[in-house]
């Protein structure tokens, strides 16, 4: 880290982000590059909202200074996306971002091990839905309803993969959360979200096809 806090020092940055690399127990190693990211702070915090930046803080480098002026902390009990709570924690606040083009961290993967991230459960979701609400109350709609909307869709796509999820807790959530008028106006149409428009048409269609998709696209 001695290049990021070198790059911190030389633009009195708050933040300071690099590239990391999945790193696979079959040996081979994938990118997550920042490169096309906008590093402009209301956009950013949106891309960290919404799930569409890894909100991980093992390829950022914090000022201590900042940390301590606004007291921020990480969440006691939660350890499910802890990272990216923590990072919205910081970034409702004013800060300096800079990015360095540079893959410096190295993340272990191994599929199929007993991890929150391959085999999310009843309580790791608990924790998830708090900070889901951590974001609802932060965050207003408008102007940030369309990457609230996204972190719900993700939210739901979580449940599909638990197994024990009570279904009339996952109906409730669908209902209130994510109505069909909100896909049309976002025009969000990705498979997460058509997965999770199909879950309130019939549920077990929506958990055949998430299993097949799953298995093809994102392991």
């Amino acid at each position: 880290y001695a290049e990021l806090y070198e790059k911190a020092k030389s633009t009195d940055a708050d933040i300071v982000v690099c590239d990391f690399l999945y790193n696979y127990v079959n040996g081979t190693q994938k990118l997550i590059s920042y490169r096309h990211q906008s590093f402009e702070q209301d956009q950013f915090l949106r891309n960290v909202i919404s799930g569409k930046v890894a909100g991980s803080t093992c390829n950022k480098l914090f000022k201590t200074e900042t940390i301590r002026k606004y007291n921020i902390s990480y969440e006691p009990g939660i350890n499910q996306g802890e990272d990216a709570l923590f990072l919205m924690k910081v970034l409702i606040h004013p800060i300096h971002i800079v990015y360095m083009p540079k893959a410096f961290y190295h993340y272990r993967r191994q599929f199929g091990k007993n991890t929150y991230t391959n085999h999310p459960t009843l309580a790791s979701f608990r924790q998830i839905g708090f900070i889901h609400n951590w974001k609802v109350e932060h965050f207003s709609d408008p102007p940030y309803g369309r990457e609230l909307f996204l972190s719900s869709i993700n939210r739901a796509f979580t449940i599909l993969r638990i197994a024990d999820f009570p279904e009339l807790e996952y109906k409730k959530i669908l209902r209130n959360e994510l109505v069909f008028d909100k896909f049309l106006r976002y025009r969000l149409f990705s498979l997460k979200a058509l997965l999770v428009i199909c879950s309130k048409i019939n549920i077990h269609l929506a958990l055949f096809l998430f299993k097949i998709s799953y298995r093809m696209l994102y392991r």
